[in-house]
């Protein structure tokens, strides 16, 4: 036969020819049912992809690092460079204004004070002596200036209480040597508010506005979300140097920045995190993520960018 020959075959197909006695395979069946069941399949997932793509979001989210604040919180800082000689309160203790919650070790003071003091009244001996005395009482008058200074100095190493409330953390321990400006205590004012202070990302400053809702999660609760309403918005973009100076010695270390920040305050409808049945306290100084939509577009928009300008164009 000529099969051979011919280049428009293959050769497997040219030798089955030649050896089928039948002349040729069967033609192809296709149920008319099933085309017409997978048209219409086709065609309904055309459609829905279509539909989900038109009214589907892609949300775009600002998130970055929150921390727990309790208002009526004030930290005790010392004011002078020294040692501790004695601390009067512990955590739990109820202080009233006015009281001494730590005391400096103060000796040179003393001794100058004790040093003022028996010399007035042995200047005040001699006044009484000699009403007259003009080098008497210009020397007296010196003496109640060099002695209230020297109170004064005194009482500087007696750290009182400047708010009534209570002692929820001592950082510091007899015999510490401290300098000016550290942490010695916390005292808490009972009834104060929770708050979040977070750190967002510096671009996102212009799509952020007060009174959207925002979820946190705090550390150690993962997945546990707590909604929350932005009440502040920073209006400059600040460098990781302001941050830890906003945030103070304590907390500064608890989280690096790199970048430039916004920071946004957030109210805690509740000082509570339930979880499995449990309700778990927040404390101040906690830490956590702040994460919030700024803005969303449909999915058919993000996949044909076009459709955005055309949009607009409509709109305007």
């Amino acid at each position: 036969m000529g099969y051979r020959d011919a280049s428009l075959f293959r050769p497997a197909a040219l030798r089955h020819a030649e050896h089928d006695p039948s002349g040729g395979g069967r033609p192809l069946r296709l149920r008319r049912s099933w085309v017409g069941a997978t048209y219409w399949i086709v065609v309904v997932a055309t459609v829905a992809g279509l539909l989900f793509c038109t009214l589907a979001d892609i949300g775009e989210y600002a998130r970055g690092p929150a921390t727990v604040r309790i208002g009526g919180r004030y930290t005790i800082t010392s004011p002078l460079v020294g040692v501790i000689e004695s601390v009067h309160v512990g955590v739990g203790s109820r202080v009233a204004v006015g009281d001494v919650l730590v005391r400096l070790q103060d000796e040179p003071d003393r001794a100058a004070f004790t040093s003022l003091e028996h010399e007035y009244q042995t200047m005040l001996a001699e006044l009484l002596r000699d009403p007259e005395g003009a080098s008497v009482r210009e020397r007296m008058a010196t003496l109640v200036r060099e002695r209230d200074l020297a109170r004064g100095r005194l009482a500087a190493r007696e750290i009182r209480a400047m708010h009534a409330g209570v002692v929820t953390d001592v950082r510091i321990r007899a015999g510490q040597p401290i300098a000016a400006g550290d942490g010695l205590l916390t005292v808490e004012q009972p009834g104060g508010d929770a708050t979040v202070v977070a750190f967002l990302p510096g671009e996102m400053r212009p799509l952020l506005a007060i009174g959207s809702r925002a979820q946190l999660e705090i550390d150690g609760f993962a997945r546990r979300l707590v909604d929350v309403t932005i009440d502040e918005i920073g209006s400059e973009v600040i460098g990781p140097a302001e941050v830890a100076r906003f945030l103070g010695p304590e907390r500064s270390d608890a989280m690096a920045f790199t970048g430039a920040v916004v920071m946004v305050r957030a109210r805690l409808d509740d000082r509570v995190i339930p979880v499995d049945g449990r309700e778990y306290v927040v404390f101040d100084g906690m830490w956590g993520r702040l994460e919030l939509r700024v803005r969303s577009e449909s999915i058919l928009v993000t996949l044909i960018p076009g459709l955005r300008d055309l949009a607009r164009r409509w709109r305007g």
